[in-house]
C-alpha cells in the first residue's frame, strides 16, 4: 500500500522544522526531495505506482503562493500556470507509459478553474466562469 502525503521533521543540523513530500510505504516515510529550511516547502496529494517506482503529485509554496507539480522518485517537476501570483494545485495522479496525468485546479484570479495536465500541458474544464476542482481522475 502507498499513501501520499507530507512529513514534518526537525532538523538538528539547521535548527528548523522542514516539511517533506513523499509517500508512505506501510510504517516507513520515503521523503521525494530533501528540502532545506527556508526552501520551497512541498505536500504530496497524490502517490501512483507504476513502471517501477513511485510517483507524488501536489505542489508546492514559495512563500507567498502555492503551485502544482508532480515527482518521480526525487526528480521533481513544476507544472505550469499562465496566473503567476495565483494558486494551483494538483489532487490526483495517474502514470501510464511514460505519459504523467495529473489533475486539480488553479486560480484565475476570480475562480478556481479545474483541470487536468497531460505531461506539463494543462486543458482546463468548463469555461472558468464557476469555480470548481477536480479531485480523483482515471485515464482509461
Amino acid at each position: 500500500m502507498y499513501s501520499a502525503g507530507q512529513g514534518n521533521y526537525y532538523s538538528a543540523y539547521n535548527s528548523c522544522q522542514t516539511y517533506y513530500s513523499g509517500y508512505w510505504t506501510q510504517f516507513s516515510f520515503n521523503a521525494v526531495c530533501n528540502n532545506q529550511c527556508n526552501a520551497t516547502q512541498l505536500a504530496s496529494n497524490a502517490v501512483f505506482y507504476g513502471n517501477g517506482g513511485a510517483y507524488t503529485a501536489g505542489r508546492y509554496y514559495d512563500g507567498t503562493n502555492y503551485y502544482a507539480d508532480y515527482a518521480q522518485g526525487t526528480n521533481v517537476y513544476y507544472l505550469p500556470t499562465d496566473y503567476p501570483g495565483y494558486n494551483t494545485y494538483v489532487n490526483s495522479l495517474f502514470v501510464e507509459g511514460n505519459t504523467v496525468y495529473t489533475a486539480g485546479y488553479y486560480n484565475n484570479g476570480s475562480t478556481n478553474v479545474p483541470c487536468y495536465w497531460t505531461g506539463g500541458v494543462r486543458t482546463d474544464f468548463g469555461d472558468g466562469a464557476h469555480s470548481a476542482v477536480v479531485n480523483s481522475m482515471f485515464v482509461q
